[in-house]
């Protein structure tokens, strides 16, 4: 006899990571991720040789391969799928699945999914005042995002930056001083906490295992140009020249391609990054933010332009 749906629909978050549905009731992983086909052509394939199931979960359909979806349901507690009882297990959202946990979804997940919704969930946290991003927020969070990897924030220009050094991700020019902060999800939750005293995103990060003894930093952030060196290296090239003779109907031409050599002007910029006014942000072992004074840092950098071309004849 088949597993018997329930009358309520249980909510889960879902994510296609590497062809595979990744299923998560609360913050925790469920065993055994299923394939699924997630392009036209495999769907196409996938349905024309009669190896796929359309679930529906959470109000999106999705085309699964059969066998791996019955071994999923088999595991946590449902019945054979069968044609019989196939009508039963169209939405997974009314199964009766048992809980059968396996880990956290963040480390379920592949570290660059993670890493995905992770950006995702810093940008939705930052429009929270202006729209109501909190059912956004809280299924990215169980979703998997990873929600103790950095960003830095621009305080001038309110974008994000996810690299670990702010200079990687600017261009190769000055840049006037600026404002930035570098922190977990859960520092920039306090954050804005203090200044609105709504504290449900931050505790909703707690409940999900974030760290909060990872410390963060603020600093102001500039670049500046320090030098400029003009050299020149010879390259190899390959020219190309046309030898002919005779007029109209008679010419006869050939084409000839000979080595020769160019001088390439490079142009050499140097530029210094420095983080100074730098404060260290910290949550542990309350959930106040402290900020404790750091020495400032001057990361030196080069860049190399090509500026022109001079031919050599050898």
């Amino acid at each position: 006899m088949a597993a018997v749906a329930h009358d309520r629909e249980r909510h889960y978050f879902a994510e296609v990571d590497g062809g595979r549905l990744f299923i998560a009731d609360g913050k925790y992983f469920q065993k055994r991720s299923i394939n699924c086909y997630n392009n036209f052509f495999t769907q196409f394939f996938a349905r024309l040789f009669g190896v796929s199931f359309e679930a529906t979960l959470n109000g999106k359909t999705y085309v699964l391969n059969r066998k791996s979806y019955a071994k999923f349901i088999e595991e946590h507690g449902c019945l054979t799928l069968d044609r019989d009882t196939q009508e039963n297990y169209r939405n997974i959202n009314r199964l009766p699945l048992i809980d059968n946990a396996s880990g956290l979804m963040r480390h379920a997940i592949s570290p660059w999914k993670a890493k995905t919704l992770a950006e995702k969930l810093f940008k939705a946290m930052a429009a929270n005042h202006q729209n109501n991003k909190l059912l956004e927020i809280e299924d990215l969070i169980g979703r998997g995002a990873d929600i103790d990897s950095y960003a830095w924030y621009r305080e001038d220009t309110g974008h994000f930056i996810f690299t670990d050094l702010i200079g990687n991700a600017l261009s190769n020019r000055e840049h006037s001083p600026f404002r930035a902060v570098h922190y977990t999800p859960l520092i920039m939750a306090a954050l804005k906490a203090r200044l609105t005293g709504e504290w449900h995103v931050y505790n909703h990060l707690l409940a999900y295992e974030a760290n909060p003894q990872l410390k963060g930093e603020a600093c102001t952030f500039a670049r500046h140009h320090v030098g400029t060196q003009n050299y020149m290296i010879p390259r190899v090239v390959m020219r190309t020249k046309i030898y002919g003779h005779g007029y109209g109907q008679n010419a006869r031409h050939h084409i000839q391609h000979e080595p020769g050599l160019v001088l390439v002007t490079r142009q050499t910029h140097r530029f210094v990054d420095h983080y100074y006014d730098r404060a260290e942000l910290s949550l542990w072992p309350d959930a106040n933010v402290t900020q404790q004074p750091l020495n400032p840092v001057a990361l030196p950098f080069e860049k190399t332009y090509t500026t022109g071309r001079l031919p050599i004849l050898v």
